[in-house]
């Protein structure tokens, strides 16, 4: 009883990272289905583009005489399915370029703050690689996230920000910016993160704005808080078997409780914002950045994509390589990057334990590509990601498409080309 009780635990952890491999789509795809190369296994072939869509609910925040009107969360596409929520509103002078200029030049004491003198917490601000994500105002419609920041390390553990620039009018000359931050932890074996806390981070941003020295004196010592704008007490779970693996002193970081868990713990979150009015401006400086690093898949996790069914898994070994550059020149930003690799896949049989081996192993090439641009109150943002696997006899394919830009071109797109039943 308890080999089983291990082995569905261990199924409920590795579930959820299907989706960042394989992508998401709630559309109801096209599919085709022809002959494969032998004449015996079928392609079976699927293509949808996703609506775009008004999200629900819309909120409204308002500071002085003006008032915002957005949809409280982040999200992969333009469905309204929440991915984050947003927990931080910047108004007044303020861009995302210039919030993360603000943040770049600070140091990583925090201890004022009451944050104790460890990492990631005594780390200082930088660029960082993410999934490209959406967020909706009532001014623009649909946004892309061009402006991501990390305080920390992606291989370890970090808070992570992402920032979307409206062109909501705040007073004469002003404008509002909207943010979503959360910390979250390396999941061990893969690339992918495990959110542990959205208020955490929160906090971490507003106590480098109060530092930063750039808010309006008027909305110190606390910045003030919106009503509830999104889920609350708690929003998305920890798997408790990444859980039982934290110490005890992270979970109290993160306002979680200590000690071990039977089922999955959900993430606190108040589901109000903090809401950071800007008077000062911070100078945009032309710079060029550019990171690069590998992690190991070494991992059992559902087939990314062509599933058979709920009980087929394959371990995924390999390392991945994580490039970006980031260029600023008189205000024009530009950035690229991307996650290539390729993967070795063995079908694994999971009705066992441990899980043992069941068929042969096979290619999967992995490559992640992002572009954006911010240039004054133009941007755009592009995200493809693609997944091959030869496999005799034939290639199964995932082709994803994230595109959003102040023009009002917004596509989601997803393909597919899964090797069927013989005939």
């Amino acid at each position: 009883m308890k080999s089983k009780q291990v082995l569905v635990s261990s199924l409920v952890l590795l579930a959820f990272l299907v989706c960042y491999l394989a992508g998401c789509s709630d559309e109801t795809p096209l599919s085709t289905t022809e002959s494969g190369p032998d004449g015996k296994a079928n392609l079976v072939r699927s293509e949808s583009v996703g609506d775009v869509t008004v999200p629900d609910p819309l909120v409204d925040v308002t500071w002085g005489s003006e008032t915002l009107t957005f949809w409280p969360y982040t999200g992969d596409n333009f469905s309204g399915t929440p991915s984050d929520p947003v927990n931080l509103v910047f108004v007044g002078h303020v861009t995302p370029l210039q919030v993360r200029s603000a943040l770049l030049a600070l140091d990583g004491n925090r201890t004022g703050c009451g944050l104790p003198n460890t990492f990631p917490l005594n780390a200082t601000w930088s660029d960082c690689i993410g999934n490209v994500q959406t967020t909706y105002t009532e001014n623009d419609e649909w946004l892309g996230g061009v402006i991501q920041l990390q305080l920390g390390d992606y291989s370890i553990m970090r808070a992570h920000l992402r920032l979307w620039q409206t062109t909501a009018p705040f007073g004469s000359d002003g404008t509002w910016t909207v943010g979503a931050a959360h910390f979250e932890v390396l999941i061990t074996g893969t690339a992918e993160h495990q959110v542990l806390s959205w208020e955490l981070a929160e906090a971490i941003v507003t106590c480098d704005l109060v530092r930063s020295g750039l808010l309006d004196a008027s909305s110190l010592p606390t910045p003030a808080l919106t009503g509830v704008i999104n889920s609350a007490p708690s929003f998305r779970t920890i798997p408790q078997m990444i859980y039982n693996g934290l110490p005890d002193g992270l979970k109290v970081l993160c306002g979680l409780p200590p000690g071990p868990s039977s089922v999955p713990v959900p993430i606190p979150n108040d589901g109000k914002a903090r809401i950071l009015c800007v008077a000062g401006e911070a100078p945009v400086e032309d710079e060029s950045v550019s990171q690069e690093f590998t992690l190991e898949y070494n991992q059992v996790v559902p087939a990314p994509f062509c599933s058979d069914g709920p009980y087929d898994y394959v371990r995924l070994t390999g390392p991945l390589v994580h490039e970006k550059i980031l260029t600023i020149s008189s205000g024009l930003c530009e950035y690229s990057s991307s996650i290539t690799g390729h993967l070795t896949a063995i079908p694994m049989n999971v009705l066992v334990n441990p899980p043992v081996p069941s068929g042969d192993p096979f290619r999967v090439i992995v490559g992640d590509a992002q572009r954006g641009i911010i240039d004054g109150g133009y941007y755009r943002v592009t995200f493809e990601q693609s997944r091959v696997a030869p496999r005799n006899p034939g290639v199964e394919k995932l082709m994803n498409m994230l595109h959003v830009s102040t023009d009002g071109e917004d596509i989601y797109r997803t393909k597919t080309q899964c090797l069927g039943p013989e005939e």
